[in-house]
């Protein structure tokens, strides 16, 4: 792992009571999410340079690798990543090649990188047959150093067989990590991902028998419709399925999902909703043995921490492949075309199908690593300190002085997490740690929002 030392302790340039004020002047401000830091906004569409070689060339240890497979049954209406309904199993075929030959591309400038995660995201990863799962993960294994990764799978009920499933345990696939979202089939329908509760019930049965490393389900609370009491009966079920962790999420309203359900007529769960069902989750799972002391983390687990999540904390790298994956590196941060037609165009041509790039300097890394860790509810000080040979405290100490004395994070020797009312605005708090400048262009000031579903994706 590269260290930066950054030398002196960094002179803040603002003080407690301004870090307050502008806190309280985003809490009334519409702004734009931020997934990464910084955002590719900030960069350019990718022109040929850097060349791939001088993208990773830098890059040393261990990392994640990436691949995203685009098909589903359906399209969620809340979903906000790339995928493709009802594809036919030619279409799946024609994208492995492409996916085989973007792996030719890379395999010579990350190939000295020890992965040690494997993810198979989507999209629906289960939408593959045994023979086209087989086929991209030994091409993988043949050109990657993946020996000892963890490797997970997301599933859909709707794509699982007791066979595929003991086909992928086979290959080593050690995590399975299968989307319920909610158990409540009303719910199910209104987002367009009805499964009946027999196939949930089945296929959590299912994967529980075949005896995975680890088996996750994923869980959605704020869903349209979805009352505290639906989310209490989603908490009891999981747990009284026995199964080893937990992840939920927060839905997220993109302006024409937040439409059609308005015009729809459906409910939407506000603020004090959605904070009493992460507060019940909480507290519920961590009683039932699923140890989680950070609160604002999404997941629960009854023992460890996955190698995904862990490279997450560490900052390490991310090689991702596929149309639309998001790759990032100390160095540099860029998104494959987020267009089918456009991608096979790069990739037949040898091509690499970046869309657009932003180079990330040694003040957004420490931006970056405080503003993507509160995805996983804390920040590690010592991890901080590793990284970048400097404390925490003296590079954003009056942001966190700030936000101890707001009551919205508390500090023990080791992290920094939040405090229940903390998760109700960590979107806000995130913001306290962008760059000024960058700031400028990413609030949008002067429009009052009700409840903060009028975020922009």
């Amino acid at each position: 792992m590269e260290t930066i030392n950054l030398g002196e302790k960094t002179k803040p340039d603002r003080d407690v009571a301004l870090v307050k004020a502008e806190f309280e002047e985003l809490k009334r401000t519409m702004f734009k999410r931020l997934h990464h830091y910084p955002p590719l906004s900030f960069g350019c569409e990718y022109s040929g340079e850097p060349d791939i070689r001088t993208l990773w060339g830098r890059e040393d240890g261990e990392g994640t690798l990436y691949l995203h497979i685009p098909f589903c049954v359906t399209r969620c209406k809340y979903c906000p990543f790339f995928t493709s309904a009802g594809s036919q199993k030619q279409d799946v075929d024609d994208y492995l090649e492409l996916l085989i030959k973007e792996i030719d591309m890379y395999k010579e400038v990350a190939g000295h990188l020890k992965f040690t995660s494997l993810y198979f995201g989507g999209g629906t990863p289960t939408y593959m047959n045994e023979e086209q799962f087989g086929r991209i993960y030994e091409y993988v294994a043949k050109n990657f150093s993946i020996e000892g990764a963890d490797i997970t799978v997301e599933a859909n009920p709707l794509t699982i067989t007791d066979r595929k499933l003991r086909f992928l345990k086979s290959l080593g696939v050690t995590r399975i990590s299968v989307g319920i979202q909610t158990f409540n089939e009303n719910v199910l329908k209104i987002v367009d991902r009805y499964i009946p509760m027999e196939t949930m019930s089945r296929t959590l049965e299912l994967v529980k028998g075949v005896g995975f490393e680890d088996f996750n389900v994923d869980l959605m609370y704020g869903l349209p419709e979805q009352t505290l009491e639906i989310w209490q009966e989603d908490i009891e079920r999981f747990i009284a399925n026995g199964i080893k962790s937990l992840t939920i999420y927060r839905t997220g309203y993109f302006p024409h999902a937040l439409k059609e359900f308005t015009m729809k007529g459906y409910k939407l769960p506000d603020d004090d909703d959605v904070d009493r069902m992460y507060r019940y989750a909480f507290k519920r799972l961590n009683e039932a043995g699923f140890r989680q002391p950070h609160i604002g983390s999404t997941f629960f687990m009854r023992s460890g921490i996955n190698r995904n999540r862990e490279n997450i904390l560490l900052s390490k790298p991310t090689l991702a492949l596929g149309v639309s994956a998001y790759s990032a590196s100390a160095h540099y941060q860029y998104q494959n075309i987020v267009n089918m037609d456009a991608y096979r165009q790069k990739v037949l041509n040898n091509e690499p199908a970046i869309g657009e790039i932003v180079g990330i300097s040694n003040g957004d890394r420490l931006r970056k690593y405080v503003i993507e860790a509160t995805k996983l509810g804390y920040m590690d000080k010592e991890v901080f300190k590793t990284i970048f040979g400097i404390s925490i405290s003296d590079v954003f100490g009056m942001e966190l002085l700030a936000l101890k004395e707001m009551g919205l994070i508390s500090e023990n020797g080791k992290d920094i997490s939040f405090t229940f009312e903390g998760v109700r605005y960590i979107k806000e708090i995130r913001y306290l740690f962008v760059d000024k400048e960058k700031k400028k262009q990413l609030v949008i000031t002067g429009r009052p929002i009700n409840n903060r579903k009028g975020e922009l994706p």
